[in-house]
């Protein structure tokens, strides 16, 4: 093969992986996912889904890792309620299990404390999952609703609701 050709065949390599990777992203964001869509958007956005607990957990951690992120807190939050629930006066357990993780994605944080650094408070990120006593088999998430008046957070947003739509999907 002379130095031309394998100039060219490279060439064609290069355009087919770049044709493949945008055909591969094009088809992960073409699918269901705009069908997806949160039940309550006031004050948080609420998806819901059918399974188990420990389930989609474990892919809600699996979807925030796959954007390269690590769950810096976990709160417990049911467990708190449960624990306390005597000294406050609840009169129900709402929740068979309450938890909200925490994580971060440097680059938007920074874009978004550059553009107003009082927003720090808006990280980490945080994505609540629960079950309801009295909505068994029901898995929720749940996420802030967009901030519009920080131009930056719209990315952080799409984020979430990524993640959330990643997880659903699992």
């Amino acid at each position: 093969m002379t130095s031309n050709n394998r100039f060219y065949a490279s060439k064609l390599v290069c355009y087919l992986t770049l044709f493949f990777l945008s055909s591969v992203a094009w088809a992960e964001n073409d699918n269901d996912d705009m069908a997806i869509k949160p039940i309550k958007t006031s004050p948080v956005w609420v998806y819901e889904m059918d399974g188990e607990f420990s389930d989609v957990k474990e892919s809600l951690l699996l979807a925030i890792e796959d954007k390269g992120m690590v769950v810096s807190y976990n709160s417990h939050s049911g467990d708190m309620f449960k624990r306390t629930a005597k000294s406050t006066g609840a009169k129900e357990i709402i929740y068979s299990h309450a938890e909200a993780l925490y994580f971060c994605k440097a680059e938007l944080s920074l874009s978004m404390t550059e553009e107003d650094p009082h927003s720090v408070m808006l990280c980490p990120y945080s994505i609540g999952i629960y079950s309801l006593v009295k909505n068994p088999g029901k898995i929720y998430l749940s996420i802030k609703p967009p901030i519009t008046e920080l131009s930056t957070y719209a990315a952080i947003h799409d984020l979430l609701v990524g993640i959330v739509i990643e997880t659903i999907n699992f």
